[in-house]
């Protein structure tokens, strides 16, 4: 191999003995070879730099992050497809909410006042055909929005005229759960809330007289064999009811 400086030397001023000649070929060769050998570099280099772009910007979009990255060099078609597949999964632990507009919510109140009316009805009400608002209460229907139709019922002329609540306060260390549980056979039993503070839950039972109320108050402190222990009730009679806007549907 011969040194540097003589093969600058040797390509110019050009010279035609053989062994000029030879040296000549022999410095070209080196020169190609070594620019050949820095454009590999130069595009491993590139291909090197796209990668990791690629990889931080995955990494940054699971972190949530990806706005911040900007890569410098076009992501490659394969890395491209991975970060779409990560952006996708990320969003899919999103929980989905339905969309509800101004005229789902004027067919969710028309039905709530009277969910005997017909989607003609509501739709001459909401400015629709009838197709589209049977969609749009399908819909409702589907997503869980309406989950259900009910009677109201006249519990007075059925015999039950009485309403009352009762708060219920148990022995301390009771779980949550035990509350829950401690009236779901009572008969008697409209609903029941578990709460924070005091007291501890509410009920609303619904008796024919004052002297069905007294039975069922006796039943309620006695409390269910190996449930929790109930320490303390206080009772509030109803006397009248009014239904409020989110009742009446507006």
């Amino acid at each position: 191999m011969i040194p540097t400086i003589e093969a600058e030397e040797a390509w110019w001023p050009p010279t035609f003995t053989p062994e000029g000649g030879s040296r000549t070929l022999l410095a070209w060769w080196m020169i190609e070879v070594a620019s050949h050998r820095t454009r590999s570099w130069t595009a491993s280099n590139v291909a090197s730099d796209g990668r990791c772009c690629s990889v931080a910007a995955m990494r940054a979009v699971s972190c949530g992050y990806a706005r911040a990255v900007q890569p410098a060099a076009a992501v490659p078609a394969h890395d491209e497809e991975l970060l779409r597949r990560e952006t996708e999964r990320r969003y899919d632990l999103a929980v989905p909410r339905p969309e509800i507009d101004a005229i789902d919510q004027r067919i969710i109140e028309l039905l709530t006042a009277d969910a005997r009316r017909s989607a003609s009805e509501i739709g001459r009400l909401v400015s629709l055909s009838p197709a589209a608002t049977k969609r749009r209460i399908d819909r409702l229907e589907e997503v869980g929005v309406i989950k259900g139709y009910t009677a109201v019922l006249d519990h007075a002329r059925l015999g039950h005229a009485l309403e009352a609540f009762t708060e219920l306060r148990f022995a301390p260390g009771t779980q949550v759960d035990d509350i829950d549980r401690a009236l779901v056979d009572l008969p008697e039993l409209v609903e029941s809330f578990t709460l924070a503070g005091d007291p501890d839950a509410l009920v609303r039972v619904r008796v024919d007289d004052v002297d069905h109320l007294k039975r069922v108050i006796d039943r309620v402190r006695r409390g269910r064999r190996g449930g929790a222990k109930i320490i303390g009730t206080k009772t509030l009679i109803v006397l009248g009811r009014t239904a409020g806007p989110g009742e009446r549907g507006g």
